[in-house]
């Protein structure tokens, strides 16, 4: 048997489309990798040397696109699509494959029936209406039926997404069925909703008539004349499809409402509602002037009178029953015989605006009542029990919807408070102090401000403003660090500090931070709208706990792109893998420190590329090292596949720099430039006769720079004349590389952005993904998640909530923060953590397997860090080894609390710590030492802090760019935060908080201290007061004790040194 997509089986063929001309084939098949779940497949095949090709695809897109963004009962539900070899291929919940027309060949059905059937498909049509999308080709054989209550609208292959523009729109107009396609239609313009609702009328009477319309338009009255129903729904029938689109009806709402009256009329004389009065409600409505006289036929014909149009609703817990009328809320019971409702309570309705509210608590009744005296009165054939459990099934599903709804309500509700204080903050930093005097350094390229205090922390490469000469705030350069109360700016270079003003303001340039807020907010509707590219996805961030996967892919070992995965099919990795390409809606993965998580993204994208080559991938994370360092790998592995990398030229890799969308752009224009210009040069050169100029000048640029006019071509030549100049024209619109953003990125298989960047260029906000693979996924906020996540089918979160948190502005106070609702640990928690909690193990994994670190080191991470989990390693001692003094040990705290000057010192808004440095100074001159006496070069090492100060003042210490001084080692100074996904051979800690109040700050953080010790691979040195450590007190705890503790206990391992300053 055939498998498609190496996941789909095919069974049996079960149905044709009925489009002629791009006919497809519809299988009963089986996923092999979702639990063998029944499924139904639509091929459409492709053939390269038919003109019909395109038009191919066209439909197939449009079906897919359409489908994938509808969610509805009565609409078959997509399930996934691709491409193998020559087979496009749609995958579609499986329903019976009987269709209208077939069905009502084989059955006699009553009227009240036909009418559920319209109805169904009215709800299916409101729906995709709603959504944006016109299905245009409605017909007897697009509407599947398995029973009057189970219909589905099938086949959107040439509907038309409202607003959206389409590849081929005017040929695919030209697919329709003629006997029910609308007037339009037919002359090729452009069908709108009314289109709909047009084929819509004539299905109806095909329905009530079981013989279809005539393609012949002027016949259509006499058609519709035959059909046997009331008068108002014939008269329904003849508007929506009068011949002229501005008469008709505008809205399927309307139909609805038509076809709901209808089956009431037909119901009323089969069944009855029963309602029960008695003399105390008759007073009642006298008393509210509903009554002028107290006789019982007079408020039987005002029962009947109000409650023609009614609405009913229940309170549970009370047992009571709530009747809307048209002017009176009723408060009723059931009868004792439960054959009706008996009236307890009569209240006025006030407005329109109370009846909507009441109304809309409830269900429409469907039924007129039957005012009675006596319960008695009721007959067999009472309604009231069907209706009862009507109002149950809806109090069911409203509480459903409404419990994940208030969820989701929840969820977004409160970034939307904290992305509003967000916009609100970032105004005010538009001024972060005053200056009185700025000076360069000696460089000319860094200006040089004291100040003595600021009001925000300033993040390094934060685009920096300060006043003009012309008394305006200019952008002058990005923020470089605060020493010793001095603030370093990093000039531009098309700035000439003769232009700015000697005194004024100092600020952050916001335009890219409000930017940024806008691109959260737009991503953060698309969750409240449901227009994301999966419709599910908000329903998934409510109720992870929901999440289901297929089942995991089996993969050959020989089919693993990478030689790990190859040697080790069955490990943590290869798991996540193949568990990874079974993702439905969203998988996560979490990857502790050097457990390979960019091996196991890399081969997931190729995997993907392996099984769909058609399939579109993006790939991103909340930094663009890491986006870099994937998709360097990616690219090496897949060297044909076109990658796109989006960003700016400076904030990317050298490595990635051949994969920029500009500088790809720039090598295909030109490409297309050289071999237009040789095209035309061979015509001219074979067809003209240019007396020595084309020979002298066989260049397109030449010619054009030149100008050859009309004089040197035969005045019989137009064609040549013509060519040369569409081909100026060619060329000069090849100069305009916007117009090509969106051709170009269409074609790309992996596009790689961060977060934020993704939706950074108007061509890519088109761009629907079949996968979006977020590394770092726990780093970003929600609203930086939501920004990819929405253009994705299926996602894929790959992290680690033990590591770094995201990063949020800090500068909001608590108090502000909670006057909104908001905690400060909401904005310490990840997305990815809350749905890494909630979800079951079936949609996620954690590797298990350490890479990159010393068995020992590894030990004090696991045990740490991870105590749950069981990390193992495959890292040998030996192949760890450091090659200093201390060697066998790979652990060393070098503790100062001898020294009587290890206090912290307090520099603006940050900490610094002047002893730690000398101390890691030292160490560091003593391990280039003895790497120059054994010879070894080339080991790195990260000197690591938490604070700001503390790296300027070890970077200004060190000068770890001074290469005479380092020859063997090359150092790197920075904070925490810059160092995750990283890895060096050494790692050196700073502590730096020591104080006689015991405070640690932020240091209480254990995500932050797991990525600062987990980044060496051969040994790790913390320094800092061991004392202070250990005593120090944070209501959130204290992770050095651990670390202490572990120290103490593995002396085999892990050595205290006491630094003496002698």
């Amino acid at each position: 048997m055939e498998i498609i997509g190496n996941r789909y089986m095919l069974l049996t063929e079960i149905g044709y489309d009925d489009v002629d001309e791009a006919k497809s084939k519809v299988y009963l098949a089986q996923d092999i990798k979702g639990n063998n779940t029944a499924v139904a497949v639509k091929i459409l095949e492709l053939d390269n040397n038919n003109n019909e090709y395109d038009i191919k695809r066209e439909l197939f897109r449009r079906e897919f696109i359409s489908l994938s963004r509808l969610n509805h009962k009565n609409i078959v539900r997509y399930i996934d699509s691709g491409q193998d070899k020559n087979k496009l291929y749609l995958v579609m919940e499986y329903c019976n494959p009987l269709t209208l027309k077939k069905y009502l060949s084989e059955n006699d059905i009553t009227l009240e029936e036909k009418l559920k059937i319209a109805i169904s498909i009215s709800e299916a049509l409101i729906y995709a209406h709603e959504k944006g999308v016109i299905h245009r080709d409605l017909k007897p054989s697009n509407i599947m039926i398995n029973g009057i209550d189970d219909i589905k609208l099938i086949d959107f292959g040439i509907s038309k997404i409202i607003d959206n523009k389409y590849d081929g729109d005017n040929t695919v107009k030209c697919y329709m069925t003629i006997k029910y396609a609308a007037p339009e239609q037919l002359l090729r313009l452009e069908a709108k909703i009314q289109s709909d609702i047009y084929s819509y009328g004539l299905n109806l009477a095909y329905l009530f008539l079981g013989e279809e319309p005539p393609e012949d338009k002027s016949k259509i009255y006499s058609y519709l004349s035959q059909v046997k129903c009331s008068d108002e729904l014939k008269e329904l029938l003849y508007k929506i499809t009068d011949s002229d689109i501005e008469k008709r009806v505008k809205s399927m709402y309307i139909v609805k409402r038509a076809l709901e009256k209808e089956i009431n009329i037909i119901r009323a004389k089969t069944k009855r509602l029963y309602i029960k009065f008695n003399p105390y409600i008759q007073r009642q409505l006298i008393d509210l002037g509903m009554l002028d006289y107290q006789n019982k036929e007079h408020i039987k014909k005002f029962l009947r009178d109000d409650l023609k149009v009614s609405s009913i609703y229940r309170n549970a817990k009370i047992s009571k029953f709530f009747i809307i009328g048209r002017f009176i809320k009723y408060t009723c019971k059931l009868l004792n015989n439960k054959t009706g409702l008996e009236i307890l309570n009569v209240n006025c309705i006030e407005d329109q605006i109370e009846w909507e509210r009441e109304c809309e608590r409830g269900i429409m009744v469907n039924l007129p009542w039957i005012p009675i005296e006596d319960e008695h009165q009721c007959s067999g054939d009472s309604y009231i029990t069907i209706l009862i459990q009507e109002i149950v099934d809806k109090e069911n599903l409203r509480k459903t919807d409404r419990d994940r709804n208030n969820i989701k309500s929840q969820l977004l509700d409160k970034w939307n408070r904290y992305l509003q204080e967000e916009f609100m903050e970032i105004d005010k930093k538009k001024k972060i102090c005053n200056y009185c005097e700025f000076t360069l350094d000696e460089s000319g390229y860094k200006i040089l401000i004291n100040v003595d205090e600021i009001g925000y922390e300033i993040k390094s490469g934060e685009p920096i403003q300060m006043t003009g000469i012309n008394s305006k705030q200019i952008t002058v350069g990005e923020f470089e660090g605060i020493f010793e109360k001095v603030i370093k700016i990093r000039l531009k270079q098309d700035i000439n500090p003769a232009d700015i003003s000697k005194k004024g303001t100092i600020g952050i340039d916001i335009v890219q931070a409000s930017s940024n807020l806008k691109k959260l907010a737009r991503a953060l509707n698309s969750i409240k709208l449901s227009s994301a590219v999966n419709s599910n996805l908000g329903e998934v961030l409510a109720e992870p706990s929901l999440i289901t996967m297929n089942n995991s892919s089996l993969i050959d070992k020989e089919h693993y792109f990478q030689d790990i995965l190859r040697k080790s099919p069955d490990s943590a990795n290869a798991n996540a893998v193949k568990k990874a390409l079974g993702t439905k809606d969203l998988c996560l993965i979490q990857g502790p420190p050097g457990t390979g998580k960019s091996t196991v993204i890399t081969e997931i994208t190729c995997q993907i590329l392996r099984e769909n080559p058609e399939a579109k991938i993006l790939l991103t994370s909340q930094s663009h090292v890491a986006v870099d360092h994937v998709v360097n790998k990616v690219a090496d592995i897949l060297p044909d596949t076109r990658i796109i990398r989006i960003g700016r030229s400076e904030k990317i890799s050298a490595q990635s720099q051949n994969l920029i969308m500009a500088e790809q752009l720039n090598k295909w224009v030109e490409n297309v430039r050289l071999e237009s210009t040789k095209g035309l040069e061979k015509y001219i050169g074979s067809n003209l006769n240019f007396n020595g100029v084309i020979q002298e000048e066989l260049n397109l640029k030449q010619v054009v720079n030149k100008k050859v006019e009309a004089n040197n071509i035969p005045t019989d030549d137009t064609k040549s004349k013509r060519l040369i100049s569409l081909t100026r024209e060619w060329h000069r619109r090849l100069g305009r590389l916007d117009e090509f953003d969106e051709i170009f990125a269409n074609k790309a298989s992996i596009i790689a952005s961060t977060c934020l960047g993704i939706a950074s260029r108007n061509a890519l906000n088109d761009i629907d993904f079949d996968w979006v693979i977020v590394d770092e996924a726990a780093r970003a906020t929600p609203l930086e998640l939501l920004v990819p996540l929405v253009k994705g089918k299926k996602m894929i979160l790959v992290g680690d909530h033990r590591q770094l948190p995201p990063v949020v502005n800090t500068q909001i106070s608590k108090l502000k923060l909670e006057e909104r609702g908001i905690m400060e640990s909401d904005l310490e928690r990840s997305l990815f953590e809350e749905l890494y909690e909630k979800m079951t193990d079936e949609a996620r994994i954690i590797l298990t397997t350490q890479f990159r670190m010393h068995p020992d080191i590894s030990k004090l991470v696991a045990d740490i860090f991870y105590p749950s989990v069981n990390i193992c390693t495959t890292i040998k001692p030996e192949d760890r080894n450091h090659n200093l003094s201390w060697w066998p040990k790979s652990i060393k705290w070098i503790d100062t609390s001898k020294s009587s000057e290890c206090d912290e010192i307090d520099e603006l808004l940050s900490k610094k710590n002047l002893l730690e440095a000398k101390v890691i100074l030292k160490q560091l001159e003593m391990i280039e030492s003895n790497y120059r006496g054994i010879k070894k070069y080339d080991v790195s090492i990260a000197v690591i802090s938490g604070y700001n100060a503390q790296k300027n003042l070890l970077y200004n210490l060190i000068k770890p760019n001074d290469k005479h001084r380092w020859q063997n080692i090359k150092i790197l100074i920075d904070n925490i935060d810059a160092f995750q996904g990283s890895e060096t051979d050494i790692v050196i800690y700073s502590l730096v908080r020591c104080n006689k109040d015991f405070k640690i700050g932020f240091l209480y953080d254990e995500r932050r201290l797991n990525v600062a010790l987990s980044r060496g691979r051969s040994c790790l040195i913390i320094v800092g007061n061991m004392n202070f450590a250990e005593k120090a007190k944070s209501f959130r705890g204290n992770p050095f004790i651990d670390i202490i503790k572990f120290i103490r206990k593995n002396r085999k391992s892990c050595s205290i040194e006491v630094y003496n300053e002698n």
